[in-house]
């Protein structure tokens, strides 16, 4: 999509309901502007303009639409560009046929992606640009039902503890998928996922069996990965290649700097979760030890992150803001838990 004028929006760590839905009608924006300049390149090859896409454009204008609009439309280019004209109309009626969305948080079983191209496309559209290849399945009913309880206890105690975040997560993300991965701890498998080409929706690994305060972590996590993808609406924050690569805080493999990046805020916002819990007094005894290791193994993987990306990254000022506040605001709230 190519990116149109807009506001300027904060660059402040910190939480902004108000900017994530700003974020949501900029992509929303840029959408429509794209479909119309492939509307008026390939309609009289391909012809791509009717009832249904009219009527899309009009709902795409004021109503938040499904993640799989956003990946339709990337197939729709790709194909475009390949001049593989049947697999872009393919892709194009499945994106005029994408349904609209209210802003109530949805969780979804993956199906099965051995039989279902539903599940396939997901796991293509999720997975593609991790790096991350291992096996995805759908989750047992049991899995589901112990990963959905979980999400409930997290939301609940993010929106007693820290109601922006709350609201921040419901204007980014609409729909949560649950998958089931590898279970061998000598093999790579997956806690999370989130892609731009699934603007609003995120995978989660059904498997997880940390309690509500892993899964506030990841919640934390992942819409934090939202945040950064609307922020690059206005431009990139890592001007380096992609071929180059680093140490990654989270991952064992060497990531590119816009991986290692992410990466380094996501552990800021997760730290920032675990220090609104802390800081509440809502935790048991156990949950509040492990909340402790929680927020220093979060700290420890921003500063791993931090330091790599002032050894060898070239931000763009949108980038080297983001994250020279991002680090005042992990400094101040590891003063406020009285430690160096």
């Amino acid at each position: 999509m190519a990116a149109s004028g807009c506001d300027v929006v904060s660059r402040e760590f910190e939480p902004d309901p108000l900017r994530a839905f700003a974020f949501d009608r900029r992509i929303r924006g840029d959408l429509i502007d794209s479909l119309h300049h492939i509307v008026g390149v390939y309609d009289e090859e391909l012809s791509l303009r009717d009832d249904s896409y009219e009527r899309f454009v009009a709902n795409l204008s004021r109503k938040k639409v499904h993640p799989l609009a956003y990946s339709y439309y990337f197939d729709t280019v790709v194909a475009l560009e390949g001049e593989k004209p049947s697999e872009a109309k393919s892709a194009w009626r499945h994106l005029l046929a994408t349904p609209f969305v209210e802003q109530a948080l949805r969780i979804r079983d993956l199906g099965d992606p051995t039989t279902d191209t539903l599940a396939q496309h997901y796991v293509r559209h999720y997975l593609s640009g991790s790096g991350i290849e291992c096996p995805v399945y759908s989750p047992r009913p049991e899995e589901s039902a112990a990963s959905r309880a979980m999400i409930s206890e997290a939301m609940v105690l993010i929106e007693h503890t820290d109601p922006l975040l709350a609201q921040e997560i419901r204007a980014l993300i609409c729909e949560i998928l649950l998958a089931g991965g590898s279970t061998d701890k000598s093999s790579m498998t997956f806690d999370g996922a989130s892609s731009f080409m699934l603007w609003g929706g995120i995978l989660l690994n059904a498997l997880r069996r940390g309690g509500a305060l892993e899964m506030a972590q990841m919640l934390a996590h992942e819409s934090a990965h939202g945040l950064l993808y609307g922020w690059a609406l206005e431009g990139p924050l890592v001007l380096n290649g992609d071929e180059e690569r680093y140490p990654s805080p989270l991952r064992r493999d060497p990531r590119p700097m816009e991986g290692i990046y992410h990466a380094t805020f996501v552990s800021a916002r997760m730290a920032r979760c675990v220090h609104k819990l802390l800081t509440a007094d809502v935790l048991d005894h156990d949950q509040t030890v492990q909340a402790k290791l929680d927020f220093a193994t979060n700290k420890m993987a921003f500063r791993r992150g931090y330091e790599t990306i002032k050894k060898h990254a070239k931000l763009s000022s949108l980038g080297q803001d983001l994250i020279s506040n991002t680090h005042a605001a992990l400094v101040a709230l590891d003063h406020e838990l009285g430690k160096d």
